[in-house]
């Protein structure tokens, strides 16, 4: 990829709107291509044959073996070829797996290796990587009720999670710099309004391609109400039941909330904290965009 181009890389987090994010770059992939915008999402790469293409290359490039190019690399040449000056690429799994963090009590234990990996498989250094980060019990909260929907067993003691060490996002941080020394880091703060998803999206590929884009009406998998979740987790996959999941998202009541009154709020302090730290450089290289307000505090 010559130095004319530059790859936008999202790496999630999980439960911070990336689906919805995903699905509206997707949707307007076709008006991105036109103004040179590529687009790389969970469609192509979680498709079994790029996907197990890349896991054959990792493995062949661990006991060095690996072609010269890899296959995601192949893939950006392709858009670029196609005539896209820009590149951006959004996959949530890239730092690592939610299945980890539930099970450590920590975000991303794995983020440096999965990072070396991806810097491995890209063409040229990304220009920009962004990250969203969303409060520690949001983010717990949401975590538990997606695995159970999955129907994964979850063992989730919330005093363990409240108290965990691993309630902290500077290790990920700290590992993207790493790994990309000479990237701009963008990190955003997960939000539930209607209007965070399209800003983001503008800052990633500028506003022209999105401008009068619909926005999604809320964040695709929202947490649920623990009585509408217990009811789910007890029907099969089926157009149904997501309609019922929509349809219970769209009431807007409580989601099922294992923490109590004072692990909330202490959790909640730790994260005001470290956002703060964040906004005041702990990490060097990091910025914070400059998103725009939610329409009601407009």
């Amino acid at each position: 990829m010559s130095a004319a181009r530059e790859i936008t890389v999202h790496l999630g987090a999980h439960r911070t709107g990336t689906t919805a994010l995903q699905r509206l770059l997707q949707r307007h992939s076709g008006r991105l291509a036109a103004a040179g915008v590529g687009f790389l999402g969970p469609a192509t790469l979680r498709r079994e044959d790029l996907a197990g293409d890349l896991r054959a290359w990792m493995k062949a490039r661990a006991a060095g073996h690996a072609s010269a190019t890899a296959p995601l690399a192949a893939e950006c040449e392709r858009l670029v070829s196609a005539g896209c000056r820009h590149v951006v690429i959004s996959e949530e799994n890239l730092p690592g797996a939610m299945g980890p963090n539930l099970s450590r009590a920590e975000l991303y234990p794995n983020a440096e290796a999965r990072l070396a990996e991806l810097s491995a498989a890209l063409p040229a250094p990304p220009a920009r990587i962004f990250l969203t980060v969303r409060d520690y019990p949001g983010y717990w909260r949401s975590a538990r009720a997606h695995a159970l929907l999955a129907g994964d067993d979850v063992d989730f003691d919330a005093s363990r999670f409240a108290g965990t060490a691993g309630n902290s996002w500077m290790p990920l941080l700290r590992a993207i710099r790493t790994t990309f020394p000479d990237t701009r880091v963008m990190v955003a703060r997960h939000r539930a309004d209607r209007g965070f998803v399209p800003a983001l999206a503008a800052e990633m590929v500028g506003p022209g391609p999105l401008a009068g884009a619909a926005r999604p009406w809320t964040t695709v998998n929202a947490s649920l109400p623990g009585d509408v979740l217990d009811a789910l987790r007890q029907m099969p996959r089926s157009p149904a039941r997501a309609r019922m999941a929509e349809a219970a998202r769209r009431e807007g009541r409580p989601p099922a909330d294992p923490f109590s009154a004072a692990q909330t709020a202490a959790l909640m302090a730790r994260f005001e904290r470290e956002w703060a730290e964040i906004g005041n450089g702990a990490v060097p290289g990091v910025e914070i965009p400059a998103l725009a307000e939610p329409e009601a505090e407009r």
